[in-house]
């Protein structure tokens, strides 16, 4: 073989690699992007959730919240929960569920929407189911969200705090409670 064809063998060899690496690069450049591209639209859906919770500020109520944590209006919204909540009130219940199955237009980001589902004594109760399952389903901008299922077990708020933490409508109460008692103190020594 001459040096000219071995030159051009190592050459198409060369070539080849070249085509091989490139083909490599190529395609892993591809799932890359489409890597990146499902991160921005993840992260750009709508992050819509629901609990049952004490009340922060009372204290004595059991509370059902769903909200929305995401970036972006939540549409179509659907809230499942089985078996059905007891509540302190039956009617209360029937309208909680109805509202439910109706579903949510829409939910705002940032928002929550609460229903008080009575005092713990009324809707923990022994010997009934106390875990709840639940399962979300929603809309936002890039189409349907993953759906979410998960249990919420009451028995665990039984022995809870029932005392709410400081807040704002406590300090009110305080305050108007003091202005009061600070009134008649200077009304008492005006009669004098």
């Amino acid at each position: 073989m001459s040096t000219s064809t071995w030159i051009a063998a190592a050459a198409v060899v060369v070539a080849v690699a070249a085509l091989f690496y490139a083909r490599r690069s190529a395609n892993a450049a591809r799932e890359q992007t489409k890597i990146q591209r499902q991160l921005r639209e993840d992260a750009a859906q709508p992050y819509v959730w629901a609990d049952l919770r004490p009340s922060e500020e009372h204290g004595q109520f059991i509370l059902l919240v769903i909200g929305n944590s995401g970036p972006t209006l939540a549409t179509d919204v659907q809230v499942s929960i089985t078996p059905e909540l007891r509540t302190q009130e039956k009617e209360r219940s029937g309208l909680i569920h109805k509202a439910l199955a109706d579903g949510l237009s829409a939910l705002a980001p940032g928002r929550t929407i609460t229903w008080n589902l009575g005092v713990p004594w009324e809707v923990i109760t022994k010997g009934q189911p106390n875990i709840y399952r639940i399962r979300i389903r929603a809309n936002g901008p890039f189409g349907a969200v993953p759906a979410m299922t998960y249990s919420v077990d009451l028995e665990t708020l039984r022995y809870s705090l029932a005392v709410p933490p400081g807040t704002l409508n406590g300090i009110a109460v305080a305050i108007a409670k003091a202005s009061k008692t600070l009134s008649e103190a200077v009304v008492g020594q005006a009669a004098d």
